[in-house]
């Protein structure tokens, strides 16, 4: 009889935990509160969807009030005992075409993205974003050449505008979406360099720097005669 009634307690206590919310979310098939029974901690709907914090509303979603760390992501490796290079957490963002159209990225595919906002009277809201593309040419087994782009929303603006490109030949575009050299700048440069400027030598050879002052002088790290010296640069 004892062990009946413990087997009745223990299911009753499972309903009242799938059931807690069933009236607001009945698509919830598994709730956990939370310690003192006045939110739902966790959550996995009938659709798969799972939720830390809260009912979801995307696949995986951790909802939090507070410091960052209620809606974090913290993953650790612990290693091995033969340590290797690869002993890291990490994530992957891949994207799977269907067969129909060869089962495989094609130029221009968006393989994944991150998305930073802030949500305003339950609208979403975004203000960057970091994307990445399948470009350069068909995929093939032998080759997955991709581009990374990041984006920003400019004051008085909502819509995202490219503002830097990395492309899949390692060229870099600042303002420019077609880099043609390793740094492709559409706009000025500005050199800013208030500190004292370095001793020329190998290891930063081709830097140029701008001195201050009431005159400003332009001048560049360069070999000179087997040695290294700071040659300056003729200002019309």
């Amino acid at each position: 009889m004892n062990g009946i009634k413990k087997t009745f307690a223990v299911a009753a206590a499972v309903s009242l935990v799938c059931l807690s919310s069933v009236g607001a979310m009945a698509a919830n098939k598994l709730i956990v509160r939370n310690a003192g029974n006045t939110a739902d901690a966790f959550v996995v709907t009938d659709s798969g969807y799972i939720g830390v914090g809260g009912a979801p509303t995307f696949p995986f979603q951790i909802t939090g009030a507070g410091a960052n760390t209620t809606s974090s992501i913290y993953l650790i490796n612990n290693g091995r005992t033969a340590v290797s290079a690869s002993d890291s957490p990490g994530m992957y963002f891949m994207r799977n075409n269907v067969a129909a159209v060869g089962g495989i990225a094609r130029v221009n595919d968006q393989l994944g993205f991150i998305f930073f906002g802030s949500q305003v009277s339950g609208a979403t809201k975004t203000g960057a974003l970091i994307s990445t593309y399948a470009t350069g040419g068909a995929w093939s087994a032998t080759s997955n050449p991709a581009s990374m782009v990041f984006f920003t929303a400019d004051v008085g603006a909502t819509a995202l505008t490219e503002r830097l490109r990395i492309r899949h030949d390692g060229l870099v575009g600042i303002g420019n979406s077609s880099p043609t050299q390793k740094l492709d700048v559409n706009g000025a440069i500005r050199f800013t360099t208030t500190g004292a400027r370095p001793t020329c030598a190998v290891g930063i050879r081709g830097t140029f720097w701008l001195t201050q002052g009431t005159t400003d002088v332009l001048s560049v790290c360069s070999q000179v005669s087997g040695g290294y010296s700071w040659r300056n640069v003729t200002l019309l």
